[in-house]
């Protein structure tokens, strides 16, 4: 098993660990870096976990300021709605989305592994692609 791999099955079993490791990339870069609306806290808590689901603020700001490249990556060249209707939502659907994700992520101090773990627990790809209207039966 891979370093990597083990970073993300350790993510997967536990949200709190993963927002951890999202907090500690973060703060590894320089705040200058970060536009202030990304930092902005008019949301309440910046982070947690809320039905068993993260969520981290200032991530979702990062996602959302990405949207139309993740949007064309995980919708359309991907097929998100479907590789997840293979998988389920497991740690094989994470690492499926961290192996293609590479190809629309730079710039930003996070491992794939820790945005593809974010991006497929909190549901984020789900609700960019809008999965429950592509439900493969």
């Amino acid at each position: 098993m891979s370093n990597d791999d083990a970073q993300l099955e350790a993510m997967w079993r536990d949200p709190t660990y993963l927002l951890d490791q999202i907090d500690v990339g973060l703060d590894s870069q320089e705040i200058e870096d970060l536009p202030t609306w990304m930092l902005a806290d008019e949301d309440g808590p910046y982070r947690g976990i809320e039905n068993g689901r993260p969520f981290h603020n200032i991530l979702e700001r990062v996602l959302e300021s990405r949207r139309t490249a993740l949007e064309e990556w995980a919708c359309i060249t991907f097929g998100y709605c479907h590789v997840k209707a293979e998988h389920g939502e497991t740690i094989a659907l994470a690492k499926a989305v961290c192996d293609g994700l590479a190809s629309v992520w730079a710039n930003v101090p996070l491992p794939l592994a820790t945005i593809s773990c974010y991006c497929v627990q909190s549901l984020f790809l789900d609700k960019l692609c809008e999965c429950p209207k592509h439900a493969v039966v």
